[in-house]
C-alpha cells in the first residue's frame, strides 16, 4: 500500500522557526538537566533526567530532528561541562540514537494523528528500546572502553539503575505528554 504524498510529509515536520525554537529549547534543557541536574553515583552510574527532553523531540518531530536535538545536547553539553572527559564518539552516537529511535517508533505507530493510545505505545516501546539499545549495550560498552573495565563488570551495577530510570522515564514522558502537545 503507497502512502500519499501529504501522508508522508505529514511525518516529517518542516524546519519552520517553531520547530526550531522547540528543538532548541529541547536540546537547553536536556543539557541542563544531564549537566548541572544530575548526580554521579559512580564512574559509571549517573541519575538524571536528560534523556528525556531528547526522546520526546523524536517521538513529537520525527527521527531526524530528534536526532539533531541529542548531537546538539551532548556536543554542547560537554564544551560546556565535560563531566570528566572529552568529547566522546560513542556517547554522541548513543545520544543521536535517543533522540531517532522514538521519532522512528512513533512514525511505525503513528497512522492517524492524534490518537494518544498510540503515543503511549510509542512512549513505551521508545523508553524499552533506548533502555536496551543504548544504556544497556551502547553506553556500557562505551563506559567499558573508556575505564578499561570488562563489559560485565561495568554492566551488572548499572541494571537496577537502567530499570528504575526507564520506569520513571515512562511516568514522566506520560505526565508531560498532555501539557506539552497544547503548546
Amino acid at each position: 500500500m503507497e502512502k500519499s504524498n501529504n501522508e508522508v510529509s505529514s511525518l516529517y515536520p518542516k524546519m519552520t522557526t517553531k520547530v526550531l525554537v522547540r528543538a532548541a529549547f529541547f536540546a537547553a534543557l536536556s543539557i541542563i538537566l544531564t549537566r548541572f541536574l544530575s548526580i554521579m553515583v559512580t564512574e559509571n552510574i549517573r541519575i538524571g533526567f536528560g534523556p528525556i527532553p531528547i526522546m520526546l523531540t523524536g517521538l513529537f518531530y520525527g527521527p531526524i530532528v530528534g536526532g539533531i536535538v541529542g548531537f546538539v545536547a551532548d556536543i554542547v553539553g560537554v564544551l560546556i561541562n565535560p563531566m570528566g572527559s572529552a568529547i566522546h564518539p560513542g556517547f554522541t552516537f548513543s545520544s543521536i540514537l535517543t533522540g531517532a529511535l522514538p521519532g522512528i517508533v512513533y512514525m511505525l505507530f503513528l497512522r492517524k494523528k492524534g490518537k494518544d493510545g498510540n503515543f503511549k505505545l510509542a512512549v513505551v516501546i521508545s523508553v524499552l528500546l533506548v533502555a536496551i539499545i543504548i544504556n544497556l549495550l551502547l553506553n556500557t560498552l562505551w563506559l567499558s572502553g573508556l575505564y578499561g573495565n570488562p563489559y560485565m563488570i561495568v554492566l551488572i551495577p548499572r541494571l537496577p539503575k537502567i530499570i528504575i530510570q526507564g520506569i520513571v522515564e515512562i511516568v514522566v514522558m506520560m505526565f508531560l505528554y498532555k501539557p506539552l502537545v497544547r503548546i
